[in-house]
């Protein structure tokens, strides 16, 4: 579930030094960001969503879900790991303490009562798609320093790659929105139009990337944003899991939890593997 965190974080530090950033003060504002604010929210969700995942196949497993671990010492925890991470994050820097603190605010919204932007239809994949991933992002980026020049083409990125995932994800929760009388985009709005769109974002997000590579070999457009023209030769990993995203385009349903993290996590691991000498 730190996934996502991760790699975007390690993007906009990159992106910042043109270069890793130091591993220490990374690890520490990833751990504030990841396993601390996120498992807090994640828990948050968990407690919010009792009556809903128990008709989900593979969450009603979960300790929450299923018994096993109890509502008041669960929120306990969700608790003090949320404001062990503002407690921290403040010490970091004010913007990064803000980041950290909208990613909080943000998740508060699509979780909870009366907003619950889950259930919205535009409001869902603005919070969780669009908004989540920019805020992970600039904590990446205010982690290290205090400025605004973002990098657009990396801010691009990682957004609509972010949404396209979080609309391919609510397509194969069709049927049970659906049954939950949800009002949420894939409810809302005609599905195949919604697979077009997520589609249509992993499209632009790839675009971006290259023109991230592009912008180090030809443009050197420091508003941008640049990654080492080297890492080109990555492509044979897009090429080898363009079936598996093409399936999934076709196929929604083949979209389950534990299935695109156990290829999510292979292909960050091959990545930062073959992307280290590259850098």
């Amino acid at each position: 579930m730190w996934l996502k965190t991760l790699w975007v974080m390690l993007l906009a530090s990159y992106l910042f030094f043109n270069k890793l950033p130091p591993i220490k003060e990374f690890l520490i504002g990833f751990v504030i960001l990841g396993p601390l604010m996120w498992s807090g929210l994640y828990i948050l969700n968990d407690l919010s969503d009792i009556s809903v995942d128990k008709y989900h196949n593979e969450k009603r497993n979960r300790p929450i879900i299923s018994g096993k671990l109890g509502k008041k010492v669960a929120l306990t925890v969700s608790l003090f790991l949320i404001s062990i991470s503002l407690i921290l994050s403040s010490l970091i820097n004010i913007f990064f303490f803000f980041a950290v603190l909208l990613t909080l605010i943000n998740q508060l919204t699509y979780t909870l009562k009366p907003f619950r932007f889950k259930e919205s239809a535009n409001w869902d994949f603005i919070s969780c798609g669009m908004l989540g991933q920019i805020l992970r992002f600039l904590a990446g980026w205010f982690l290290f320093t205090t400025s605004f020049n973002i990098p657009i083409l990396g801010l691009i990125f990682v957004t609509l790659t972010k949404t396209s995932g979080f609309l391919f994800y609510r397509l194969h929760h069709y049927d049970l929105e659906k049954k939950l009388k949800y009002k949420s985009s894939v409810i809302t709005y005609n599905k195949n139009r919604v697979k077009i769109l997520a589609f249509t974002l992993m499209f632009l997000a790839i675009i971006s990337f290259f023109l991230m590579l592009l912008n180090d070999k030809l443009l050197n457009i420091t508003q941008l944003g640049s990654l080492p023209f080297n890492l080109i030769y990555l492509t044979p990993i897009v090429l080898l899991i363009a079936p598996f995203y093409l399936r999934i385009i076709r196929n929604p349903n083949l979209y389950t939890n534990r299935f695109i993290r156990h290829v999510s996590y292979a292909i960050l691991t091959a990545s930062i593997l073959l992307a280290i000498p590259l850098l």
